[in-house]
């Protein structure tokens, strides 16, 4: 049986939260937020939610039911704040306003219709749920490999000396890691001056031997 991922629902309307939870009720389970004025607190609290995915309504400053502070940003402007911090974390913008939407949007692949959840299946065809799905499944995957790859390389190095190779490795895989997971798995300070005072004293050597070689042949 296909594990149900827990996913968040972003909009100013509380009516069309109800009707998202309505058409993703039978494979995610759906926590409803909506937008908070300031936007670096209310992405903290997103991420402290546990949710796999943020499904995000395009215009969140729209059909205000109630006195609630006014939103500043919309739900692309929300999205590139969370990849600023955990880089490819799956994320889904609902638009009314595609075109609009995707002009803003840097990778339009995220952008979605909202007739998208009203639509009816046809066979062969995958549902936006199941993409929902599909696209934790991967960037969890994805983030499995080179998390079990970057552990495997540093207890390497605690024990023998890296090739270049696997330093270059190491270092970009941290990289990944420290975009994706915002520093969760990142190397310590120390072991990253090391790796580059060993890059930067063997370009030094090369450097002075080609200094060399060149003064021989002056004299």
């Amino acid at each position: 049986m296909k594990r149900r991922h827990l996913i968040a629902y972003i909009d100013e309307d509380r009516d069309a939260i109800d009707r998202f939870r309505g058409r993703v009720y039978e494979s995610l389970d759906v926590i409803p937020f909506l937008p908070k004025p300031e936007l670096d607190e209310f992405v903290d609290e997103l991420f402290n939610s546990g949710a796999e995915a943020f499904v995000v309504d395009f215009r969140l400053n729209e059909y205000r039911d109630d006195d609630r502070d006014p939103v500043n940003y919309d739900g692309i402007e929300l999205i590139e704040k969370i990849w600023r911090i955990r880089n490819g974390f799956p994320c889904f913008v609902l638009t009314s306003y595609d075109g609009a939407a995707v002009e803003e949007m840097y990778d339009v692949n995220f952008v979605y219709p909202k007739d998208i959840l009203t639509s009816d299946k046809q066979a062969g065809q995958v549902s936006f749920a199941e993409k929902i799905g599909t696209q934790i499944e991967h960037y969890q995957a994805a983030l499995e490999k080179k998390d079990e790859r970057f552990h495997q390389l540093l207890e390497k190095s605690e024990i023998e000396q890296l090739t270049e190779d696997e330093e270059n490795e190491l270092l970009d895989l941290d990289s990944f890691l420290e975009r994706s997971l915002n520093n969760q798995n990142a190397l310590q300070p120390e072991k990253k001056k090391r790796f580059a005072i060993g890059r930067i004293d063997e370009l030094l050597k090369s450097t002075n031997e080609l200094l060399n070689v060149l003064k021989r042949k002056e004299d």
